[in-house]
């Protein structure tokens, strides 16, 4: 990735291999946010790609009014610090992050539960 958003450090805690054998108890851990983002380097990779592939097989109408209104980023990914700006940088497309990004989805989704109950019910999850 060509971005650096922050070089901060924080403290993580959880159970490793080496300290569940020993004592069982959590070790804490040093990270800094560059090795946060190489540790994520290939998922965010991915979503670029997918974001690439599916403007391009976008029908030129519709691509018209992405290039109009830009991309809104939703859900906890949205708030990756710096996924933003390296999306538009990426796309050459303006990229918003939604207000309430954590809870666009659920929503979304009552509000089209409460405008259409017929399209409720054709609704379907698959895994």
């Amino acid at each position: 990735m060509h971005y650096t958003a922050d070089d901060g450090r924080m403290d993580i805690q959880g159970l490793t291999q080496r300290t569940s054998m020993r004592s069982g108890l959590p070790a804490v851990l040093s990270v800094t946010s560059g090795e946060l983002r190489e540790a994520m380097y290939d998922q965010i990779e991915h979503i670029l790609r997918c974001i690439c592939q599916t403007l391009e097989s976008t029908p030129p109408e519709l691509s018209a009014d992405i290039y109009d209104f830009g991309i809104m980023l939703t859900g906890g990914g949205a708030l990756l610090r710096g996924l933003p700006q390296l999306i538009q940088e990426r796309t050459g497309i303006r990229v918003t992050l939604a207000k309430r990004p954590l809870d666009c989805v659920a929503l979304g989704l009552g509000k089209m539960i409460e405008v259409d109950s017929k399209t409720a019910s054709n609704l379907e999850y698959t895994n």
